[in-house]
C-alpha cells in the first residue's frame, strides 16, 4: 500500500491531503509485523512528523506481508521509523476504557462471548470467556472506575458508549441500557447514554429509549453488499429501506443518530449510492471505520482495489463530499480506525491539533492554510493592512533580473484569526511552496517550524537552492504568526530574552 516515506509524502502531495492521514489509512489497512506476542493491541502514537499531537488506533499484530512494523518503543514504514509508541495496553473486552481524556467511557458491559461475531471482527477469531457485568454489579463498578481515575464521581462524564455484547432481542438490550442510566444516575452522571446495535428498531423500542434521558443511537450498518456472508443475522436481516426508517424516527424523537460503516467493504459506487439516502437522517458524524483484516483469511472479503492507498483515499473524497455542506464532522477520540485524523475536505479537525499540549510559553498557534500572493506592480489586488516589510515589496523590480524574479510573491500562513507572512521571493520558490509545502504545514504548530512534515524529496530544484529558500520561506512566516497570535517576540518565543545590544558602524572615505 505505501512502499517507502518518500513514496508516503508523494501520495500525500498528489492528493493534497497531509501525510499523518494517509499514514494512519494505511497502516489501519495494513496492520503491522510486531514481536509483541499478542494478536492485537491499542497503542498511542507521537509521530515523528506530528510530535505534539497524539493518534490513538487498535493495530492488528499479525500480518507478515505488511509494510509497517511496530515494537513497545516505535512505528516504523519499510524500516524507517515514523512514529514514537507513547502508550500500549491489550486490547481486550471485559473493561470500560476512556476516550477524549475521562469525557465519554465505552463500557463493555455485557458478554462478548455471548456474540456469534461478523466476519470483520477480531472476535470471531478468539474465544470470549469474560463473564457479564450484571447490573447489580454497575453502580460499584463506576464507583471503582472514578476512584481509579481519580474522580470523586461521574458527574464529568458527557458519555457512556455500551458497544460490545450480544442482545439476541430489543427488549433485553434495553432492560440492560435501563440498568446502565440507573448505575450512571447513582455516581452522578447525567450524560448521555450511546449505544451500538442493530437491534433497537421498532416504534415502541425507540419510544423506551428516548425515555432513558439523552440517548444516542448508533445503527450498526457496516456495510450494503454481500450482507449475508459478512454480518451476524440480525444486522444481515436489515435492508436499506429499514435503517433509513429507523434513523429517521429515532431523529423524530430528539434521540442523537448515526451509524458504523467499514471502509473497504462495498465498491465505491454502491458504497455512495447507499450512503447518500442515510445522510438526511444523521445528526452526528457517523463512524467510519478502516477494514482491517486480522488475517489472509479476511481479505476474501475485501472490496476490489481495497488493497491500495488510490482506492481508501478515493473513498474517503467521496465520503467528504457527501457531508461536506452538512456540517458534520468527525471526532479524532470517536474512532480507532477512522479514514480522518487531523483533516476533512482540506479543513483542520478541532480536537486534534487544537488540544495539542502547548509549550512552557503557552498556547498552540495552529497553521488553518497557507496562501502565496503576487506582489510585484499590483497593490491593488492586496489586502488591507499588509504588514510595512510585504507593502514595500509590492513595486516592479528595478532593473535586469532572471524572467522568475520579475512578479514577486509575499507567503501568508494563516492562522485563527491572524496571519504571518514573508516575502519577497520568487516565482520559482512560491511554486515549490503551494506545489509541496503548503499541504504539510496545515494543522501544525507555527512556533515549531522544524517539526513539521513538509520538506520536499524529490523533483527538479527540490534539493538545491529553491528548496532551501522555500522552506526558509515557510519558516519565517510559520515564527511571525507565532509572535504576532502570541504577542510576544521570537527571541521570546524560543526562551530568550530581549537584551540591549551596541549597533555597529563602518566609516570609509567619501
Amino acid at each position: 500500500m505505501l512502499e517507502s516515506v518518500r513514496h508516503l509524502g508523494e501520495v500525500a502531495r498528489e492528493w493534497k491531503i497531509n501525510p499523518e492521514d494517509v499514514l494512519l489509512i494505511a497502516l489501519n489497512s495494513c496492520g503491522a509485523r510486531s514481536p509483541l506476542d499478542k494478536p492485537r493491541m491499542r497503542f498511542q502514537l507521537a509521530l515523528d512528523s506530528r510530535p505534539a499531537d497524539p493518534s490513538y488506533l487498535i493495530l492488528s499484530l499479525g500480518r507478515e506481508d505488511s509494510p509497517f512494523e511496530i515494537d513497545e518503543h516505535e512505528l516504523r514504514l519499510r524500516g524507517e521509523r515514523v512514529g514514537a509508541v507513547t502508550g500500549i495496553e491489550d486490547d481486550d473486552a471485559v473493561l470500560g476504557y476512556w476516550r477524549n481524556g475521562t469525557k465519554m467511557l465505552t463500557l463493555n458491559s455485557n458478554q462478548r462471548s455471548q456474540c456469534v461475531g461478523c466476519t470483520f471482527c477480531p472476535n470471531t477469531l478468539e474465544g470470549a470467556s469474560d463473564p457479564a457485568i450484571r447490573e447489580l454489579d454497575l453502580p460499584g463498578y463506576f464507583a471503582t472506575l472514578a476512584a481509579n481515575s481519580g474522580m470523586p464521581d461521574l458527574s464529568g462524564v458527557e458519555t457512556v458508549t455500551v458497544c460490545t455484547g450480544c442482545f439476541l432481542y430489543e427488549h433485553l438490550a434495553l432492560e440492560h441500557l435501563e440498568g446502565v442510566r440507573a448505575a450512571m444516575r447513582s455516581t452522578g452522571c447525567e450524560g448521555t447514554l450511546h449505544f451500538l446495535s442493530s437491534l433497537l428498531t421498532s416504534e415502541a423500542g425507540l419510544d423506551r429509549a428516548a425515555g432513558l434521558g439523552p440517548f444516542h443511537l448508533t445503527l450498526t450498518v457496516e456495510c450494503f453488499t454481500n450482507r449475508a456472508n459478512i454480518l451476524k443475522g440480525s444486522k444481515a436481516a436489515l435492508t436499506v429501506d429499514q435503517m433509513v426508517a429507523t434513523l429517521g424516527a429515532a431523529k423524530e424523537r430528539g434521540i442523537t443518530t448515526d451509524f458504523t460503516y467499514i471502509v473497504g467493504l462495498d465498491p465505491i459506487e454502491e458504497a455512495v449510492e447507499n450512503l447518500k439516502r442515510l445522510v438526511p437522517v444523521t445528526t452526528t458524524f457517523p463512524r467510519f471505520q478502516t477494514f482491517q483484516a486480522h488475517n489472509p483469511f479476511m481479505d476474501v472479503y475485501r472490496a476490489p482495489g481495497s488493497d491500495t492507498i488510490e482506492w481508501n483515499l478515493a473513498m474517503r473524497r467521496a465520503v467528504e463530499e457527501l457531508f461536506v455542506t452538512t456540517g458534520l464532522r468527525p471526532q479524532w477520540w470517536q474512532n480507532y480506525r477512522s479514514p480522518w485524523a487531523y483533516t476533512f475536505a482540506g479543513e483542520q479537525l478541532t480536537g486534534g491539533a487544537d488540544l495539542m499540549a502547548g509549550r512552557s510559553g503557552g498556547a498552540v498557534t495552529v497553521v488553518r492554510a497557507v496562501r502565496v500572493w503576487p506582489v510585484a506592480g499590483q497593490p491593488a489586488g492586496l489586502p488591507q493592512g499588509l504588514p510595512d516589510a510585504v507593502a514595500a515589496v509590492a513595486v516592479a523590480p528595478a532593473g535586469p533580473s532572471w524572467a522568475e524574479h520579475r512578479t514577486r510573491f509575499a507567503i501568508e500562513v494563516v492562522g485563527d484569526g491572524v496571519s504571518g507572512w514573508h516575502a519577497p521571493v520568487g516565482e520559482g520558490v512560491a511554486r515549490l511552496v503551494v506545489d509541496a509545502l503548503a499541504d504539510g504545514l496545515v494543522g501544525h504548530d507555527a512556533a515549531a517550524p522544524r517539526k513539521l512534515g513538509y520538506r520536499p524529496r524529490t523533483g527538479r530544484h527540490q534539493q538545491g537552492a529553491h528548496a532551501r529558500q522555500a522552506v526558509s520561506a515557510v519558516e519565517l512566516a510559520c515564527w511571525d504568526l507565532a509572535s504576532r497570535a502570541s504577542g510576544q517576540s521570537v527571541p521570546e518565543l524560543l526562551g530568550g530574552t530581549p537584551a540591549a545590544s551596541t549597533a555597529p558602524a563602518t566609516t570609509g572615505w567619501p
